[in-house]
């Protein structure tokens, strides 16, 4: 009997697509944050069409690494990239995007030799005859490796980031006539910066044929969009709306849900004293991690936090093709810097100081008598049905 199965013409074409792969859990496809342990933790990466918020630590130190690594994936994934800035000039935060490190695809120069080591290498091989006529390199390009660690010393070559397709857009640089803005009759319910903000990612994304409608990606790239330090104060106008931001989220969801990109956003979640706002804007993202720094805190100095520099908590998980989101086995993460990687890793803390061999041998002979069943004796008591 013939089956009305059909499979999808443009999947293998999507699958090829420089920088993503295929998620085994939904179907999906995934990018790289630029963190490989936060690519596990989300279900193998972060899924092309959805918002990722991080919630800043207090100084946005470390919320400001990521979003640097997750602009560096693009870099040598050949990604575009979209970074909105509240007052810094995107063209000075692409000067300060970290190198790959055993960037593969970067180690042969424009024409495609080898570069001194490598040559020195080949030197010392004992080639057969009948080989030594042959190329020696393979000039076809070298599958991009899925998520990348970052040297946070060295920086990448101007050169190379030039050669991408990167936009930018600063708040400080826009002007809008305030008493225009106020009695216009059509006026929007997002505030000017916003809604320009929102425009011009729109015709991005129509220019560059990103939208999901097309039956391939054009140009064979995703575009990453990056906005750190969404709810500061150079993004407010005039006398401040709390509906401007969630409603700016509503709308940059539904634009990147109908389109190949992804955007990263952060968010000084710590400022906000009502915490029903803040529950607001996380359940308008798709997904939302947290990070707490030990830095100023009594954390610092404890001696059971001594190999991290913080708390990361996954407040939201993405659920798209799938009755259920994916969980990871424990949800007690912490975070430790490095020169060459930032790692996300499970909580292990030390066992308690004051806790005696007595102590152990109790809870172990106590967690032994515990059964679970039907019939089962919990504390002495037998219940019977």
């Amino acid at each position: 009997m013939a089956s009305s199965f059909k499979k999808k013409s443009n999947r293998g074409r999507i699958s090829n697509v420089r920088g993503t792969k295929i998620s085994l859990h939904n179907n999906q496809l995934l990018i790289s944050t630029g963190v490989p342990s936060l690519d596990s933790l989300l279900g193998g990466g972060l899924a092309v069409g959805t918002v990722l918020l991080v919630e800043d630590d207090v100084g946005s130190y470390f919320s400001k690494i990521l979003m640097r690594c997750f602009l560096a994936e693009g870099v040598v994934s050949e990604h575009s990239l979209f970074l909105a800035t509240a007052d810094e000039n995107p063209t000075e935060m692409w000067k300060n995007l970290p190198r790959a490190v055993n960037d593969v695809n970067y180690e042969k120069n424009n024409e495609g030799k080898l570069n001194s080591s490598q040559e020195e290498e080949f030197a010392g091989m004992k080639i057969a005859w009948r080989y030594e006529n042959m190329s020696k390199v393979d000039l076809s390009p070298a599958p991009t490796k899925f998520g990348h660690f970052f040297d946070f010393i060295q920086r990448f070559d101007e050169t190379r980031i030039d050669k991408l397709k990167k936009y930018g857009f600063c708040a400080r640089d826009q002007w809008f006539d305030f008493d225009k803005e106020q009695t216009s009759e059509k006026r929007s319910l997002l505030n000017p910066f916003y809604k320009s903000l929102l425009d011009k990612l729109c015709a991005i994304i129509q220019e560059n044929g990103h939208c999901s409608s097309n039956t391939e990606i054009k140009d064979e790239t995703i575009l990453r969009v990056a906005i750190p330090s969404m709810d500061a104060d150079l993004w407010c106008y005039g006398d401040g709306d709390d509906t401007s931001l969630p409603m700016f989220l509503y709308y940059l969801r539904g634009v990147v849900r109908s389109s190949y990109s992804a955007c990263f956003v952060t968010i000084p979640s710590h400022v906000y004293q009502d915490t029903t706002f803040a529950s607001r804007i996380e359940r308008l993202c798709d997904v939302v991690i947290k990070l707490e720094s030990f830095s100023g805190s009594e954390k610092e100095t404890n001696p059971m936090f001594k190999d991290y520099h913080g708390l990361f908590y996954i407040v939201r998980l993405s659920r798209l093709n799938s009755l259920t989101r994916f969980m990871p086995e424990t949800m007690d993460f912490g975070f430790k810097l490095r020169r060459r990687k930032f790692i996300i890793e499970k909580l292990h803390l030390p066992p308690s100081i004051n806790e005696t061999e007595e102590d152990k041998k109790n809870d172990f002979n106590h967690s032994n008598n515990l059964s679970y069943g039907t019939g089962s004796t919990l504390g002495g008591c037998k219940l019977n049905f």
